[in-house]
């Protein structure tokens, strides 16, 4: 008597668990608007090909081959996919086009309904932390050369396009085959910075230079999340290394299913931009206060500001606002030189050879000052040692899960990569707080699956 598939799979198998807890059919239900039911040769239904995906991550399968080759192997897998012990396992070149065609909104959409439904569980929270890590890119820069061209030639024939400068270059052509002399031919290059000292990889011209903590600088991608205190992520995001902390933060708080009220993070993301409109979403920051800026507090100790427009010195002096800085965003103050000359404190006040005071004064000096009393609280000193045990976990579980370094080149590639690490994660940290049977229909089992048209045509026409 043959036995059924389901009956070769453990009852406490983690695929059983992962089954019972999550609804891949809900996840992958806006990726079927992709597929046409009538036109074309019979899809896959894309809920088997997230639940493939799901595998490679959560198993920490590096490449599609390989893990086309494990779900022929392990019957758990072909349980987990809906497939038969006779039936052949989709070719990898399938999930390469899935996630072509599929792209970063898609995978987005996908994080973005797990996160849903975990919402509608009670496991998300108001409480966020934010940070940001390195991943090294797929691809390497051992072997990459600056440009042929000196600084200034380079400065006179490159052209700057998407905040990368190209030129075409005459490269050295060996022929192997006869032993001639080799041949030049010209090559477009690309490179990160304007003398053509730093040269990026023509496979993934999206991965930039960064020092990667005392080590020597890779070729990278920043890898930004946002996560409740549980440890969900509860919106992540690729982007180019060189891309700041706090200009990503909001974007993700758009993402974000629940209504976040207190946003933690480090010092990276002390920027006066950043808190002032955290505080006009009402949402409460504990983020230290940079040194630059503590330095500046401590230089204008006994000045205090009147109103917008005037600060009042040690000695009751008025300085009046002159000058914009934009780049620091920030105000000058300036004092008369009467009243600074004929000051009785000028000889500690002024510095060497001044003949009046100047104060810098950031745009946002108001939300500091309330940064500043926030930070001295115990409060603040909890959040700070939590974020620090949370944030640390989830990226050292993002490694483990296979994020330790990209497999894709390029921006939208790594991007889904981002999102699909963000989802295997998301899945395994629900099993600790969801339990039990989700609906008797998950105990579906497919006998072939040339024969499931059932399935794939509930899928398809969704």
């Amino acid at each position: 008597m043959n036995k059924p598939l389901d009956a070769f799979v453990p009852a406490n198998h983690l695929l059983r668990r992962v089954e019972a807890c999550i609804d891949f059919r809900k996840l992958a239900e806006p990726l079927s608007f992709d597929y046409h039911p009538d036109q074309g040769r019979p899809s896959i239904p894309p809920e088997v090909l997230v639940r493939a995906l799901t595998l490679g991550y959560v198993y920490r399968i590096p490449s599609f081959r390989r893990l086309c080759e494990a779900i022929s192997e392990n019957l758990a897998f072909r349980w987990f996919l809906f497939l038969g012990l006779e039936d052949e396992v989709f070719d990898h070149s399938t999930i390469t086009v899935f996630m072509q065609r599929v792209g970063p909104k898609g995978f987005r959409s996908l994080l973005t309904r797990l996160n849903h439904q975990l919402a509608q569980a009670g496991l998300s929270t108001g409480q966020a932390y934010v940070d940001s890590s390195l991943v090294p890119a797929a691809v390497s820069g051992e072997k990459l050369s600056p440009s042929t061209l000196s600084p200034e030639e380079f400065a006179r024939v490159a052209i700057k396009e998407n905040d990368v400068f190209f030129s075409c270059e005459a490269v050295r052509e060996a022929r192997w085959a006869d032993f001639r002399v080799a041949k030049r031919r010209l090559v477009r290059r690309y490179f990160q910075d304007g003398k053509g000292r730093l040269p990026l990889h023509p496979r993934d011209p999206d991965a930039r230079w960064r020092t990667m903590g005392k080590r020597k600088a890779v070729l990278s991608y920043k890898h930004h999340v946002l996560v409740d205190e549980r440890g969900f992520i509860l919106a992540q995001r690729m982007t180019h290394s060189t891309t700041r902390d706090p200009d990503v933060v909001l974007e993700l708080l758009d993402e974000a299913p629940a209504d976040i009220r207190v946003l933690t993070a480090d010092t990276g993301y002390s920027l006066g931009r950043l808190r002032r409109c955290l505080e006009q979403r009402g949402i409460e920051a504990y983020i230290p206060l940079h040194t630059r800026h503590l330095e500046h507090r401590k230089k204008r100790k006994e000045f205090h500001l009147m109103d917008s427009k005037h600060l009042i010195c040690p000695a009751g002096r008025i300085l009046q606002r002159s000058t914009w800085d934009k780049r620091h965003e920030c105000w000058l103050y300036a004092a008369r030189v009467r009243d600074c000359q004929a000051c009785n404190l000028k000889t500690t006040c002024l510095p060497p050879r001044s003949v009046r005071r100047f104060v810098q004064l950031s745009e946002y000096e108001q939300e500091f000052i309330r940064a500043e009393e926030r930070n001295s609280t115990i409060r603040y000193q909890r959040m700070m040692r939590r974020r620090k045990t949370v944030v640390e976990g989830i990226f050292a579980h993002l490694d483990a899960l296979g994020l330790e370094r990209l497999r894709r080149y390029g921006l939208a590639a790594v991007q889904s990569e981002g999102y699909l690490a963000a989802l295997a994660h998301n899945i395994l940290k629900a099993l600790r707080y969801m339990a039990g049977p989700r609906r008797a229909a998950l105990s579906r089992a497919l006998t072939s699956w040339p024969n499931a048209s059932s399935l794939r045509t509930d899928l398809t026409t969704a």
